[in-house]
This record gives C-alpha cells, structure tokens and sequence, in this order.
C-alpha cells in the first residue's frame, strides 16, 4: 500500500452543491481522488513534501492524505 496526497482546487469547482460537499469532507475517497485526478494534483509524499516546502501549493487547495 502507498499513501497520496490528494488535492482539489476550490477554484476550479463550479459547481456549488459540490463545492460545499468538499468543504464539509462529505465527499467518498474515491469521489475526492476523482477530482483530483482530473485538477492534476496528486503527489506522492516526497513530491508533496518537496511542493509544500517551496510554497508549490496554492491556497484554495484542500488535500487528503488517502492509502491505496
């Protein structure tokens, strides 16, 4: 099993029922990787360590932390 971070940008989600479902963590992993996917932002660990610490990550960005 290896652990990715997931992101989605908030930005990028127009639609409003969705938007909220995100914000209230009311989306499935597999909804959440879905999107996440399709914004282009997943990271392994040492990708996300290295993004995150050179300010990479924009704000607006939510992330799990998901083990497949």
């Amino acid at each position: 099993m290896e652990t990715r971070v997931y992101g989605v940008n908030l930005d990028m989600i127009l639609d409003g029922l969705e938007h909220q479902r995100l914000v209230d963590f009311e989306l499935s992993d597999s909804e959440f990787i879905e999107i996440a996917e399709s914004h282009g932002l997943v990271w392994s660990l040492k990708g996300f360590e290295h993004d995150y610490n050179i300010d990479g990550i924009q704000r607006g960005v939510l992330i799990r932390f998901i083990k497949l």
